[in-house]
């Protein structure tokens, strides 16, 4: 501790003598670093948010403090003002102070009252100078920095606790994206923080907190009693890695001896249950949410081949139909065999050893290579990796706010208590000597001793675990890291991990990160007349157009840009504030064309090799109802390399470039600051996808006509509708129709409008130089959803490359358009997966019981003889067989000609021979649904037909779009264009899920690459 003061002190002097000499040079220390940027040469003052245990006095909090600062003061020129919250209190503090910061912003100050986020102007020539900092003269007579008081309501550095806490602060805006930061300045992190923990945080493809690094769960052991292992001499197999899960077949020559010999010992401690979800993983869909519930059997799943690989980011979770593979349904029926013979351990079970049991725990039962229970030495076999929860991601994470002073200089305290241990503990335990003090055990670790209890912190919500000894309170062993760093490196990402079947179906058709650019790889859009107060509920826009209006009339740009795999998005906020009269805004794009040669042919072809934009103003007429200034936010969408510029053009004058500011990540600003807002799109839909709601398909149709559109004819229909969701909510809807269109035409849904109100324009971009494909089908349909505040008035507009257009023939509706809105995903093939698995699993329920029932009666009968019992057992084994080989057929997906079962087997299933009198309750429940009209055709002998059957479980199983041969309300016309209906099944959504979020590899992506039940890295 003392060689720590030491290195303290001269820390502080070197800053000293710093500011005394005016001298620029880092200290060495610093150089090392590696984290330090530009922005740390002016002095800094930020806010830390943290939790404690229970309250922390204002002396203590004093204390520590100025510990801390000692250290950031000397390392960061960072102050730091720290607020201690317990629990109940820390969320509802939180949200106060940056609703109030919020706030403010959107007040109207006066001008000597605005601040600026940091201590950095700009110069003319773009160069950025820095401040100099304020001084004055403390104690000793000696100069040092004064740093600057927190401005009010400042939020910058914030603990996150939990999912709901961390998504919540997302969707409002409150959490600085980190992904620039993590790459260059904060890299370090990345040898601190487990890779599982850091992809796993992302969300939508964006890191807005740092995961407090810890041990991630738990492995599942399957435990051999090592006694019985030696006894029955089957201990090789362990000893040799031959045993490596429970469905093995070395494992059952254990168990069958020790079934057969050892009438006093449970052959495997656990439930039948437990045994079954070792096998797979099983797909269950609840039809009334979409949820899915992972407890449940299911008919689909994916069969365990590798437990590793269940790795978000290597295996996507096939669909399965699960009975139709040979090795699911040997292991099946083997499950059920040990069911049978009492294998399990029963309610009330008298018996005292276990040969086989599992057990949860961390990687030293496996670095021991033994476990001991109760006396009993088992030997360990994993047959679950750990896997990383919802509580190991988010439970404990530190993000920084968006309306922070310095995203940088805020991760470069994240990064530093994360990196280094003497700051690390220094916030876990306080100051040494004063809260605690540490004591060097036998073994070389070392222990906490603590010497009150003034300050306590949770250790997990402090920062990274493993750089800060363990806390004695929790009876941490002085090892504990050692094992959790060897956990980790096993560890595993839940494939399912943030996936919602419905949530995603819905948002995925109205995603636009996606755009289809043009041939030559661009694709530009604008909006323009916005307000200045919708812009400024944005807090970073906000202080921008304050320091546009401060330094005069010009027009400014506030570039904004994301990356989306090989394209790039870049968003411009474009702010003329030189405007005296009315204004039409147009958008110019001239493609840069030049003459390359073939290397190969020497051929010398036009090709486009950038592209020039330009923003045009136009005066139109005197108007005493002028703004004063135009807003415009203009979207360009490239591959990432793509060239280009964008500049502006005022009254036919020359080209001029823009004063522009760059943001390297986009801005999300809440539209009226509503409690509840959401637009959600529905883009590329079309008729025959509709087919289903009768309502909407015929006032479709009605304004439909090939010959009108064909002859290049534009008009917009809408139809809409609104109603109450109660909670204060509404709904309004548009079903937004246009015939006669370009091919190369997008809708663009543009929120704007005022406080309360609320205008939805729709924007179509048309490239008329495309010429029309009259084979193809030239509409677009989208259904616009708006949820909004009660009071919030909604109305719309459209346009035609942001011209608002005047069609006449334009009609408005009202009407019900609503549909199952859950994009194109198939709503009646989750149904159909629920209700399957709800019969199938009562039959094979139903029929396993009976065979259980009928082989106890033999087993219990005291006059039944050994030879009697044997038979008993082999006939409910002969029928268990045939019962998952009639499943298996049944099941099948491979019947490509879609050929109907043979009556015979459905009768076997249904237990419904000719001779039968009358069938049992259950079939006749299973036989209505397999005889269903909606599910079958019976043909011209009135025999049943599975063909409809047969292609709900192939389409379940597949990742491609299904066709749709139902039966529809509407006539449809087949001589249309679009002759056929497709819907994504559940796996497709779970495919495009993956795919979208970036968790498969680029080659997994590509058509045909990869089988429909795996795709590993």
């Amino acid at each position: 501790m003392k060689k720590r003061l030491l290195c303290l002190f001269l820390c502080m002097v070197m800053v000293l003598s710093v500011i005394l000499s005016s001298c620029s040079e880092k200290t060495d220390e610093e150089a090392e670093g590696g984290i330090i940027d530009d922005a740390s040469e002016s002095a800094i003052t930020l806010s830390m948010w943290v939790v404690c245990e229970k309250e922390v006095s204002s002396a203590t909090a004093a204390a520590v403090s100025k510990a801390l600062n000692a250290v950031t003061n000397a390392k960061f020129k960072t102050q730091l003002v720290i607020n201690w919250l317990t629990e109940d209190e820390y969320r509802d503090r939180l949200e106060a102070e940056i609703t109030a910061y919020e706030a403010s912003l959107k007040s109207n100050l006066p001008e000597d009252e605005e601040f600026v986020t940091e201590a950095e102007t700009e110069t003319g020539d773009g160069e950025e100078t820095v401040a100099p900092d304020e001084t004055q003269t403390n104690e000793f007579g000696m100069t040092v920095i004064k740093y600057p008081d927190l401005l009010a309501n400042q939020v910058d550095i914030i603990y996150i606790a939990g999912e709901d806490m961390y998504v919540d602060f997302i969707e409002k805006g409150w959490l600085s994206a980190l992904d620039t930061e993590l790459a260059s300045s904060s890299k370090k992190l990345r040898e601190y923080i487990s890779g599982t923990l850091l992809s796993a945080a992302k969300h939508d493809g964006e890191t807005f907190a740092i995961p407090n690094n810890r041990a991630i769960g738990q492995y599942n052991y399957m435990l051999l009693n090592k006694e019985l292992m030696e006894k029955y001499n089957q201990h090789a197999y362990w000893e040799q890695g031959m045993i490596d899960g429970f469905y093995n077949d070395n494992l059952y020559s254990f168990l069958n001896l020790v079934y057969q010999f050892e009438d006093d010992v449970i052959p495997v401690d656990a439930s039948y249950k437990d045994c079954l979800d070792l096998l797979a993983h099983y797909w269950y869909f609840d039809a009334a949410d979409y949820s899915l519930q992972l407890d449940k059997f299911s008919l689909f799943g994916y069969h365990y081949q590798d437990i590793a690989d269940l790795t978000r980011g290597s295996t996507i979770l096939g669909f399965e139909s699960l009975f139709e593979n040979e090795e699911f349904a040997e292991d099946y029926i083997k499950l059920n065999e040990f069911r049978l013979k009492d294998y399990f351990r029963t309610e009330n079970d008298s018996r005292k050893q276990s040969a086989v049991k599992f057990v949860n725990g961390d990687a030293t039962i496996l670095s021991k290579g033994e476990y001991v229970e109760d006396g009993v030495t088992y030997y360990p076999v994993i047959v679950g990796y750990p896997t990383a929860t919802s509580e190991d991601i988010y439970g404990n994470m530190f993000g920084v706010c968006s309306y922070t002073q310095s995203v940088s200089r805020s991760m470069e305290i994240v990064t530093y208590l994360n990196t280094n241990p003497d700051f690390r503990n220094m916030m876990q335990y306080g100051v040494e000597y004063t809260n605690y003090r540490l004591v060097e055990n036998s073994d070389g670790t070392t222990s906490v001793y603590r010497l009150n209890e003034d300050y306590m912190m949770d250790i997990y919500a402090t920062g990274n675990t493993f750089i800060t000894y363990p806390d004695p309170k929790d009876n941490m062993a002085p090892d504990i890291w050692e094992s959790g760093k060897e956990q980790n490196r096993n560890s595993l990402v839940d494939p399912l991990l943030g996936f919602d079947l419905k949530d995603f179906s819905m948002s995925d058709s109205g995603e636009d990160d996606y755009v289809s650019l043009d041939k030559d790889g661009y694709n530009v859009s604008f909006t323009t007349g916005y307000s200045k107060e919708l812009i400024s509920q944005n807090a970073t826009l906000a202080k921008w157009l304050k320091e546009c209006d401060a330094q005069g009339k010009s027009v400014y740009a506030f570039k904004t840009q994301s990356v989306e795999g090989a394209n790039k998005r870049t968003v411009y906020y474009i702010y003329n504030n030189n405007v005296a009269k009315s204004t039409k805004v147009t958008l110019e794009e001239v493609p840069i064309i030049e003459e390359v040669e073939d290397p190969k042919t020497g051929d010398v072809e036009e090709v486009q090799t950038g592209l020039d934009i330009y923003l045009n103003y136009a005066d139109q007429k005197e108007s005493s109802d002028t703004a004063g200034y135009e807003l415009t936010v203009v979207t360009v969408d490239t591959k990432k390399n793509s060239p280009y510029t964008l500049q502006y053009k005022a009254n036919g004058g020359a080209a001029t470039a823009f004063v522009e500011k760059e943001l390297d990540t986009r801005i999300a600003f809440d539209f009226l600051n509503t409690k509840h807002y959401s637009i959600n799109v529905y883009n590329n839909l079309t008729m025959a996808t509709l087919l289903k709601n009768a309502t909407m398909i015929n006032w479709l149709t009605e304004k439909y006509d090939h010959a009108f559109y064909t002859a290049k004819k534009e008009s917009t229909y809408i139809m809409t509708n609104e109603k109450d969701l109660g909670n204060g909510q509404k709904e309004v809807a548009f079903v937004v129709f246009r015939t006669g269109y370009y091919n190369e035409t997008f809708l663009e849904v543009q929120p704007t409008g005022t406080n309360k109100n609320l205008v939805v324009n729709f924007n179509f971009s048309a490239k008329e130089d495309y010429p029309l494909d009259e084979t193809a089908v030239n509409y677009i349909v989208c259904y616009i959803s708006v949820v909004a505040d009660s009071d919030v008035k909604v109305s719309y507009g459209v346009s035609l490359n942001g011209d608002a257009e005047t069609v006449p023939s334009r009609n408005v509706t009202k009407a019900d358009p609503s549909y199952d809105r859950c994009g194109t995903l198939d709503t009646d093939l989750v149904k159909f997966m629920q209700e399957a698995n709800d019969l199938f699993a009562d039959l094979l329920e139903y029929e396993i019981q009976s065979y259980y029932d009928a082989y106890h009666a033999v087993l219990n009968n005291p006059d039944a003889t050994y030879e009697q019992k044997k038979a008993a057992l082999q006939t409910a084994m002969t029928s268990l067989k045939a019962l998952v080989d009639d499943m298996s057929k049944i099941m099948s997906t491979k019947d490509e000609s879609l050929s109907p079962l043979s009556d015979q087997i459905v009768y076997n299933v249904l237990g419904m021979h000719t001779n039968a009198k009358k069938p049992t309750p259950f079939t006749e429940r299973l036989s209505a649904f397999l005889t269903d009209d909606k599910l079958t055709k019976a043909d011209a002998s009135g025999k049943f037909s599975m063909m409809q059957f047969h292609r709900n479980v192939r389409a379940i199983a597949s990742k491609d779009v299904v066709q749709y041969d139902g039966q529809f309300d509407h006539d449809w016309d087949e001589t249309r264009l679009e002759d056929f209906v497709y819907f994504d099944s559940p796996y497709t959504v779970y495919y495009a899920w993956m795919t979208k979020y970036g968790y498969l590899p680029e080659s997994a992506v590509t058509e045909d690459s990869t089988t429909d039940t795996e795709a590993t890295a």
